[in-house]
């Protein structure tokens, strides 16, 4: 019973975190999407203008990157604890 409700609170605590990781990928994707499509539309901008949207391109792919990151670290703990979980329980007595 213990086990489950372990198990239960990594499932959740892991859907609260996709589900912030999402929302917060919707911003930076917003940004890159706006940014790219003005510079391949063709319109004449400024030369310091495409060079600040080039720089806000960047920077928020550096953002999914690291969101990106935060999301496999993340797997890499539940994995982890899953494991040490799995192993605990065959090392109950009476367990095999």
């Amino acid at each position: 019973r213990a086990q489950y409700e372990t198990l239960q609170q990594l499932i959740d605590q892991r859907n609260e975190f996709v589900a912030g990781v999402l929302h917060d990928l919707r911003s930076p994707l917003t940004g890159i999407l706006l940014n790219a499509g003005l510079l391949r539309s063709g319109t004449t901008l400024p030369a310091t203008v495409r060079a600040k949207m080039l720089d806000d391109i960047t920077a928020s792919a550096q953002r999914v990157g690291a969101f990106a990151n935060r999301f496999l670290e993340q797997r890499s703990l539940e994995r982890a604890a899953m494991k040490a979980g799995l192993s605990s329980a065959r090392s109950l007595p009476g367990q095999s």
